[in-house]
């Protein structure tokens, strides 16, 4: 019953009735979801009331994530970032802060998102570099592609998947504009391949090219670069 009530929005109602659960793994996690709600109708108080409420670690750790998450996706970055400040769980902080340093990045304030990205504790090296590849799609897609080069340069060396796949991407988007050649340099800079990334690279090239009206490209880009793998996304 809390649960229908948090999804229409009917906060006090939930509340209410969350009150009444006994399970208290249950009883968390719908408070979980009611902060949730809370917070995409804009009552920041109330969501974090809600999740300060919760006495389990981790189920608040991620009840304040979430909330964090809207702030930053509805672009209030100062609040989120205050969200992100009491948080105790690196991880959960640290996928706050990569939601944040996105939001900063589409807002065109790149500088400050690299600095928010390069706050994410180095231990949570897959979440530093999904907000490093983040930011290089946003470099991209607003032509500045040496910028994008620079951040994906920043990726810990560790996460070297994330760096092939952000390297991906960053072909892609360049072949979808045009710049073929420029593409393929950024595929060739590939330097791991788990087994299908480069190659998934050039075929997203060859795509590209053909979706451009340039069939004998692509087919080209396929003849020359590309080796089957059957793992890939």
């Amino acid at each position: 019953i809390a649960a229908a009530h948090a999804a229409a929005g009917e906060v006090q109602a939930a509340l209410q009735s969350a009150a009444s659960i006994r399970d208290p793994v249950r009883k968390e996690l719908t408070l979980k979801s009611i902060a949730i709600t809370q917070a995409r109708l804009k009552d920041v108080p109330g969501a974090l009331q809600t999740a300060g409420s919760i006495q389990d670690a981790e189920r608040k750790a991620i009840a304040l994530r979430d909330i964090g998450r809207v702030q930053a996706q509805r672009g209030d970055v100062q609040a989120a970032l205050e969200t992100a400040a009491i948080i105790q769980n690196d991880l959960a902080k640290a996928w706050v802060l990569r939601e944040i340093a996105a939001a900063q990045a589409r807002a065109g304030d790149v500088q400050k998102a690299i600095q928010t990205a390069a706050a994410i504790d180095i231990k949570q090296e897959f979440v530093k570099s999904e907000a490093l590849r983040e930011i290089a799609a946003i470099q991209v897609t607003a032509g500045d592609i040496q910028g994008a080069f620079k951040t994906v340069a920043m990726i810990p060396s560790a996460a070297s998947i994330g760096k092939a796949r952000a390297l991906r991407e960053m072909a892609a988007a360049q072949a979808k504009k045009g710049d073929v050649a420029g593409a393929l340099r950024t595929a060739a800079s590939i330097t791991r391949d788990p087994e299908f990334m480069k190659s998934w690279a050039f075929r997203d090239i060859a795509v590209a090219q053909a979706a451009l009206g340039d069939i004998q490209g692509g087919l080209k880009t396929v003849d020359t670069h590309f080796q089957f793998h059957s793992g890939g996304f």
